[in-house]
């Protein structure tokens, strides 16, 4: 049963994939969409406050938004340049005025393994972790509230069952000397991928500055100071985007 219900997962995914290229491929000259694609390239790779590759890392991202900017579809990834770190990660995206909602699929792979078994997707043997998240926003503050759970897959404690993971984050942006800073506060209210009980796992803030290559051309550089409180821990993350 576990099987069928992922496999149809997967199957509405598809569908929705082809209809959407299907339909927006009709549209006309005016109303067509946009394909997004770059690529990040950082010291670290830290996500909500959890290292998870502590060399040097480049992260493409490829994406197709719709013309009305309320869907998209996409993927992105991590790979070390030292370790045999990888993930590849699929997500589809619904957005309106004042939200959006994602469904993400993450899988984390050996670069050494001759199989890392992809297209296993039984709830107790895979390698994928589903997650559902709610980003809350564009109000007159430039407040951002973020919701999140692990719903199936890899998400699991030491006896096999899904944590279902809970994350939640508020961010804020503000502007000092005209560059944008963002500072953010994200926790778990409970056991699960982000530690062994309740806290906060992703205190910081960050900043982008446009450097200046040529006249016509500059490079988004990012840097980020975040502490884990929970695992009393600091990272220094900086990166550079193409």
């Amino acid at each position: 049963m576990k099987k069928k219900v992922t496999y149809s997962l997967i199957t509405i995914i598809l569908f929705v994939f082809v209809s959407a290229t299907e339909s927006y491929a009709q549209e006309n000259e005016q109303k067509k969409g946009n394909i997004d694609i770059s690529v990040d390239f950082v010291n670290r790779y830290l996500w909500r406050g959890l290292l998870y590759c502590s060399t040097p890392s480049i992260q493409p991202y490829l994406a197709y938004t719709n013309a009305n900017e309320n869907f998209s579809f996409g993927a992105w990834g991590s790979y070390s340049n030292s370790s045999n770190y990888g993930e590849v990660d699929l997500f589809i995206t619904y957005s309106a005025k004042y939200f959006s909602v994602s469904v993400w699929d993450y899988f984390l792979m050996d670069e050494t393994a001759s199989r890392n078994r992809y297209f296993q997707y039984d709830n107790e043997t895979t390698g994928h972790s589903y997650e559902a998240a709610l980003v809350i926003g564009n109000f007159k503050l430039p407040i951002q509230i973020t919701s999140s759970i692990f719903f199936y897959g890899a998400d699991k404690d030491a006896n096999g069952d899904n944590y279902y993971s809970l994350y939640f984050e508020a961010a804020y942006t503000f502007n000092v000397a005209n560059q944008d800073f963002n500072v953010f506060l994200g926790g778990t209210p409970r056991e699960g991928l982000y530690g062994s009980g309740p806290g906060f796992v992703n205190l910081g803030c960050s900043l982008t500055k446009e450097i200046k290559i040529t006249d016509n051309f500059s490079l988004p550089l990012k840097g980020s100071l975040v502490f884990n409180p929970r695992e009393e821990n600091v990272f220094f993350i900086v990166g550079i985007t193409l």
